[in-house]
């Protein structure tokens, strides 16, 4: 066996470099939308949030976005405002999908007679969903489980909202319900929906409610924009918001030239008018047996019933319903700041051309090196080590999942360039030794490495402490950055620097 193998160190980094290896052929390495393609999506909340607000986002929004558990999406924090959403798909419809379950905001609300009796903080479960064919649809019915203090919540908001005769009130469920806005209904639509199904395109005439019990719980001041209809009043309630018809969009220069946000919401086949406007999703009657619950001795399950075409629209918005249920609410509103989207073809590119410049640098380097020294035996083993390096990266970053972007090769070059330094920085202390007059009295190879060992470790300590901080930033460009940077620190000065002074010490002794 050769002397060097015997060597811990050496024998250290010959495993790990084993075990890089396999990982890499195993799980591969992840790249990030820089270069595998995707779409960038920055978000902006309405206000600026807590660091456990922010982080409550993050993880509603990855829930939102990445429910199945794949690993395709990435989100980000960044300062106390910005989210970054990074998704490996350019599909439009996937995106659409992907922009319209983060912009909720996602507040579900049961209300009764005005009154909220239940919000999606009291959820803790959603369970599977039933669906039921119908003559003309699927009827869906989604069950879910409250905490105590929501049961106590509910059933004492109900309690006694049904009357002597039978007649009791109807729960009303939204997401997002659009308390103080102003809703703008044409006279035909007003028309139309002045009673409705509590199950949209169900034949129940002995069943429906009046447009203005919509109204009431849905908590808006409604107009109908007939020949009466002055939109100047509007602008005594300085509401939030003003959602429209698109049979009323000539309003829309009177709410941008008075900056009044607006909203327009179209029409559904199939779906009352006033159901989209005011996001509602489920109109259940109360029934005696449950408005005279005892809260100390009631149920903890509820169920949201809807309706839908057929079986695919109907999971699919039973889909979004329980993702919301499951996730809960943002702590504030949020909006789309910018979209970004990068071809995969792009990105593979730019990835291999990056990986040929990082090599084709670090040749470079190797060759200067090689014509430094004139001694392949001194040569060879720096020129070895600044590729160990890169690959234990690789296999460090293919192990925690990490996806590799721009920002990451940036960091893996400045790691293995100060790799670069400290190894020429040890050979350099260990050759001039050598040369000195006095070094085989006064010093051994042993101590020279000790002296350049305490330059390589003030440098990297040095170079660790900066990068912590900024890997803690939370600014997305930079993270990669930093935690490239920080790996390669530590694979050096535990595994490649110390392995290559044990090489040195092993070339410069055979050579003394």
């Amino acid at each position: 066996m050769h002397p060097l193998l015997k060597n811990w160190k050496v024998r250290l980094l010959i495993g790990a470099l084993i075990l890089s290896a396999a990982i890499i052929a195993v799980k591969g390495i992840q790249l990030g939308v820089d270069f595998s393609g995707g779409t960038i999506l920055i978000f902006r909340f309405d206000r600026p949030l807590t660091p456990d607000e922010m982080q409550q986002a993050v993880q509603i929004i990855s829930q939102r976005v990445n429910w199945t558990g794949l690993a395709s999406v990435n989100v980000r924090g960044w300062g106390d405002q910005y989210v970054f959403v990074e998704l490996s798909t350019s599909d439009p419809q996937e995106i659409e999908y992907m922009k319209e379950s983060i912009l909720r905001q996602g507040k579900f609300e049961t209300v009764v007679d005005g009154n909220v009796v239940l919000t999606g903080d009291e959820i803790v479960a959603v369970k599977p969903a039933t669906y039921t064919p119908l003559p003309n649809g699927v009827k869906w019915q989604l069950p879910f489980v409250l905490s105590p203090e929501g049961v106590k919540h509910f059933y004492t908001g109900v309690r006694g909202k049904c009357d002597p005769t039978g007649k009791c009130a109807y729960t009303f469920m939204y997401i997002d319900r659009p308390v103080g806005a102003v809703l703008l209904i044409p006279p035909r639509v007003a028309e139309e929906e002045n009673m409705l199904a509590p199950v949209p395109m169900l034949d129940a005439p002995d069943r429906e409610i009046p447009l203005k019990e919509f109204i009431v719980n849905a908590g808006v001041h409604a107009f109908v924009t007939d020949e009466n209809f002055e939109v100047t009043e509007i602008l005594e309630y300085n509401a939030p918001l003003v959602i429209l018809h698109p049979e009323d969009n000539r309003f829309v220069p009177f709410l941008q030239e008075h900056n009044i946000p607006y909203r327009i919401v179209p029409p559904e086949q199939g779906m009352s008018w006033i159901w989209r406007a005011t996001n509602l999703r489920s109109v259940v009657r109360l029934t005696p047996s449950v408005t005279n619950t005892d809260p100390e001795h009631a149920p903890n399950t509820l169920v949201i019933t809807g309706w839908a075409k057929n079986r695919k629209e109907a999971e699919q918005r039973v889909e979004e319903l329980s993702i919301i249920l499951r996730s809960g609410a943002l702590p504030a509103g949020i909006r789309l700041e910018s979209e970004q989207s990068v071809p995969s073809t792009y990105g593979r590119y730019a990835f291999w051309t990056f990986l040929a410049a990082m090599f084709a640098s670090m040749i470079a380097v190797s060759l200067y090196i090689a014509w430094r020294y004139r001694v392949w035996k001194i040569s060879a083993p720096i020129i070895l080590t600044i590729f160990s390096e890169i690959l234990l990266i690789f296999g460090f970053a293919a192990l925690i999942n990490w996806k590799i972007d721009v920002s990451s090769m940036i960091g893996m070059i400045a790691a293995t360039g100060t790799g670069v330094d400290d190894q020429i920085v040890i050979t350099d202390e260990v050759l001039r030794g050598r040369r000195g007059e006095e070094s085989k009295k006064e010093r051994g190879i042993l101590k020279r490495i000790r002296d350049a060992f305490f330059i390589v470790f003030a440098t990297a300590g040095a170079l660790g402490f900066v990068m912590v901080p900024v890997f803690f930033s939370n600014i997305p460009a930079l993270t990669g950055f930093a935690l490239t940077t920080i790996v390669g620190i530590l694979v050096g000065i535990t595994i490649t620097r110390p392995a290559f002074a044990e090489i040195i010490r092993y070339v410069v002794g055979k050579r003394e």
